[in-house]
């Protein structure tokens, strides 16, 4: 794997390759010959990382330069870490997590370096805590579907469906908004729509029969996107 851009736009930090063959340069210096993994040819000669200490001057932050070192900047890689790996593809890949992942993303960009399902082979299971989300991307999420819901439903036209179905005893279809952004379409039976309270949140609940579940849920009148009549998706209610 190289270390280093290189100025010529060769290759970048993370690029992979195999070392064919050393060789003198114009210069009389030893260069690496390197197969990239693009199949093209670098020639990789050695290249000086400065080291610099940094202080603070008059509440300026600067730096001066305290050393340097100089090799190829090449390093063995028998494998590359996720954060390494962005941007790349690879035919066959073996996904080690360890003791799991640790940064929201990281799985989907583990199984996604692979152009076949059939080319990954996992070291051990996934589950469902490898698959970290950034929450501040849930709720903006959540938040579009809202404003969304709110142009084609108005929550005071909501509430007007919501009660004359409880007091018609009649069924409605809903689209619900659960956790982590996932829609949920069910047939329910209103029975009471009022104050209620999850983790000391007060919130405008519906206590309704679950048709699909066949048993009485809680439904946070907010996350519900749609209301319709069952009969108008050409589905039938638990009446008929």
């Amino acid at each position: 794997m190289l270390l280093n851009n290189d100025s010529l736009g060769q290759w970048i930090n993370g690029t992979i390759g195999k070392i064919r063959k050393f060789e003198p340069d114009d210069d009389g210096e030893e260069v690496i010959v390197a197969e990239l993994d693009n199949g093209d040819t670098a020639r990789i000669s050695p290249y000086t990382w400065k080291i610099y200490r940094f202080f603070l001057k008059n509440e300026e932050l600067r730096s001066e330069e305290v050393g340097s070192f100089r090799q190829y900047p090449v390093r063995l890689a028998f494998a590359v870490t996720i954060h390494k790996s962005q941007g790349k593809t690879f035919e066959n890949v073996v996904i080690d997590v360890g003791r799991g992942t640790f940064a929201h993303g990281q799985m989907y960009v583990a199984l996604s370096r692979c152009t076949s399902l059939d080319g990954i082979v996992l070291k051990q299971p996934l589950k469902k805590n490898h698959i970290l989300m950034d929450w501040q991307v849930v709720k903006f999420l959540t938040n579009i579907q809202y404003a969304q819901a709110a142009k084609t439903l108005s929550r005071e036209d909501k509430l007007k469906m919501i009660e004359a179905a409880i007091l018609e005893k009649k069924n409605i279809e809903i689209l619900y908004l659960k956790g982590q952004d996932e829609k949920s379409r069910r047939i329910v039976r209103p029975l009471f729509m009022g104050e209620m309270e999850y983790k000391g949140y007060p919130y405008l609940g519906l206590q309704a029969f679950c048709v699909t579940r066949q048993e009485k849920r809680i439904f946070n009148v907010d996350k519900i996107l749609e209301i319709a009549e069952p009969e108008e998706r050409g589905l039938l209610s638990d009446e008929t």
